[in-house]
This record gives C-alpha cells, sequence and structure tokens, in this order.
C-alpha cells in the first residue's frame, strides 16, 4: 500500500469515526432532545433510544432532563410591611415542560436557576412587604401566615415559569427566617424588655389580686368576730340573768345561808395568809369571824 493510500484510508477512517461520533446520540428514559439545525429548533425527541442526526455543525442535540429538580436559593434579606429585616432562606422543585422554549429562553439548567432566583426574589420581595412580621414569626400558631406567602409564590412562580421558561414550579418552600446578625442583638434586647414587661405586668396584677383578696378575708374576719362578739355577748347577757335568778331564788330560800356563803367567798379575794386588813370592828365583813356562832 503506498503512502497515499494509507492517507487517504486513515482519512476516511477520522471521518467515518467523527460523521458517526457527530451523528448518533442516546436519549434516555428521563431525557427529552432537541435536535436543532444552525440553530433553529427543528425536531423534538422525547421517546428514549438509539437516535440518528446530520453531524455537526448541520444539526446539534440538546438533551433536558425532565425530572423534577430542585433549587436552593441563597439566603436573601427583606423587609416586612411593619419595616422589620428578615433573612429568608428557600427553595423550588421544578421540571422542564417545553424543551423548545426552555433552550430558546435559558438554554441550560445554570440559566434557568438564575431566572427563577431573580423571578423568586422578586415575588418574595413583594410578598414580604404587605405581611407583618407577626404574620411570619409568631408564639401562636395560628397568626401565622407563611403557607400562604409559599402557595402564592408557587402559583406565580409557575405562571411566569410556563411563560417564559417552558418550566413548571411544582412546589416552593421556605426553609430559614431569621434576623440579621446586626439586629439580633437589638431584637434579643427587645425581646428581653418586653418579657420583663409581661412580668411586671403579672406581678402588679397578682399583687393587685392579692389585696383583694386580703382586704376581702379581713373584711368576712371583721364580720365573723363582731358576730361572734354578738353572740357572746347575748350568751354572757343570758348566762348573767339565769345566775342573777338562781341568786335571787337562792336569797329568797335561804337568806342566812346566802348570806353566809357569800361572805366566805368574799374572805377568799380579800384576806390571804400575808394580808393585813384594817376595818372597823363593827363591820359586817367580821362578823363571822368575831362570833360565827352569833346571829
Amino acid at each position: 500500500m503506498s503512502l497515499m493510500k494509507k492517507k487517504l484510508f486513515w482519512f476516511i477512517s477520522l471521518l467515518l469515526i467523527y460523521l458517526a461520533a457527530t451523528s448518533i446520540f442516546i436519549v434516555e428514559q428521563y431525557e427529552t432532545a432537541v435536535v436543532t439545525q444552525f440553530g433553529d429548533p427543528v425536531r423534538i425527541i422525547k421517546n428514549p433510544g438509539l437516535k440518528l442526526k446530520l453531524p455537526y455543525p448541520f444539526q446539534k442535540t440538546y438533551k433536558y432532563d425532565c425530572r423534577i429538580n430542585t433549587f436552593d436559593f441563597p439566603a436573601a434579606e427583606f423587609l416586612t410591611s411593619d419595616k422589620k429585616n428578615l433573612l429568608v432562606e428557600a427553595f423550588v422543585c421544578w421540571r422542564i415542560t417545553d424543551s423548545v422554549k426552555f433552550l430558546q429562553t435559558v438554554t441550560d439548567i445554570k440559566g434557568a436557576e438564575a431566572r427563577l432566583l431573580d423571578i423568586v426574589w422578586a415575588d418574595i420581595g413583594a410578598s414580604f412587604g404587605k405581611t407583618s412580621l407577626d404574620s411570619i414569626l409568631s408564639t401562636q400558631p395560628e397568626n401565622i401566615k407563611t403557607d400562604v406567602l409559599e402557595e402564592n409564590a408557587r402559583i406565580n412562580l409557575n405562571e411566569i415559569a410556563q411563560k417564559q421558561l417552558g418550566a413548571e414550579v411544582l412546589s416552593f418552600r421556605i426553609k430559614r427566617i431569621n434576623y440579621p446578625e446586626q439586629n439580633k442583638r437589638s431584637v434579643f434586647d427587645r425581646m428581653v424588655a418586653e418579657r420583663e414587661r409581661i412580668a411586671t405586668q403579672f406581678r402588679s396584677e397578682g399583687e393587685e389580686e392579692a389585696m383583694k383578696i386580703r382586704s376581702e378575708a379581713d373584711k368576712e374576719k371583721t364580720m365573723i368576730l363582731a358576730e361572734a362578739r354578738r353572740k357572746a355577748e347575748i350568751i354572757r347577757g343570758q348566762g348573767d340573768a339565769e345566775a342573777t335568778r338562781i341568786y335571787a331564788n337562792s336569797f329568797k330560800k335561804y337568806p342566812d345561808f346566802y348570806k353566809f356563803i357569800r361572805t366566805l367567798e368574799a374572805y377568799k379575794k380579800v384576806i390571804s395568809k400575808n394580808s393585813i386588813i384594817v376595818i372597823p370592828s363593827d363591820s359586817v365583813l367580821l362578823k363571822y369571824l368575831n362570833n360565827p356562832y352569833k346571829d
């Protein structure tokens, strides 16, 4: 074989390899292929398998994964309706539905994610600007409206993505909401001050309620003691009246014996072991001491 024939053989071999490499391609089950001719789409292939096209540069193939893609958005800062700065992290689940439009608008996944990022942050910024902080971060679950924000954002994103990108947005979720680092200290200070204010209010209300309870207890105590004293006076008066009646009856029946008993009781009260009493000799008190048998 001459040198010219060898060169021709290798040239034809390389040409066939090039034609095979640029004309044959494989479409996977999860892919959609778009064949372009000088930049214009001429064929869409959705069925998997081995496919043929004209060699490059006459035709070129773009293959797209039509499964669900997840894109995590970097954290961004937004302002609420009550002028509170929040740092928001989110993600979106999406997939390609129109490969031709997708190719013509963004070309590849990175271009689509860049467009989605712009659309998402514009929509979320507008939504947060109409929403107060209490509807986003709250200790009361019924006040939180982030699910409404997420669903509204998904609807808006899906509408824009279908019109402009040839893609469908299946889900949009907020992963994390936080305060910017420069605002955390002031937020914590406000939280502490608010808790102290609430604690002071509770203590004040507790003291007020305690004063009411003590006042009611003192009032009830006074009423009970007054009623007890009233009943005691009545009982004491009845006892004194009964004692007086008994003394009177006894005095009527046995006046001498009554006088004698009363005199002895008087002795017990006024005469002790070392007592000195100075009284006239004709005092009634000395009647039984001078002559106990004398009438």
